[in-house]
């Protein structure tokens, strides 16, 4: 009789899970933001160069439903595009992390990444 209660408690479980898992497609989901980004770094006064860089970064996100069985199998993506909009040559500095930098040493005017 224990083994029967549990296996029973086992179907009810899964039948369960079943009916609260939505589609792969239906709960699918897509997100889009953007942010402006600002960097001032004035080393002037000791005989640095001014550090300057505005850009506008957009992310895209895209989390799937999962499929229905026992294991649920989804996809998750993620997509980021960064536009270099001022800063100027000579204002970009070599060692920061803020926009990636070209053979020149000026910034790129674009990145993507997926």
């Amino acid at each position: 009789m224990h083994k029967s209660t549990l296996a029973l408690a086992v179907a009810l479980g899964v039948l369960a899970q079943q009916a609260g898992a939505a589609g792969f497609v239906e709960d699918s989901k897509l997100s889009v933001s953007s942010r402006t980004m600002y960097f001032d770094n004035d080393n002037r006064e000791t005989g640095g160069s001014d550090q300057r860089e505005t850009a506008q970064g957009f992310k895209a996100d895209y989390l799937s439903g999962f499929t229905e069985g026992t294991v649920g199998f989804g996809f998750d993506a993620q997509a980021v595009w960064g536009i270099h909009l001022d800063g100027g040559k000579g204002h970009h500095p070599n060692n920061n992390n803020f926009f990636p930098s070209d053979t020149d040493g000026s910034a790129v005017d674009q990145w993507a990444r997926i």
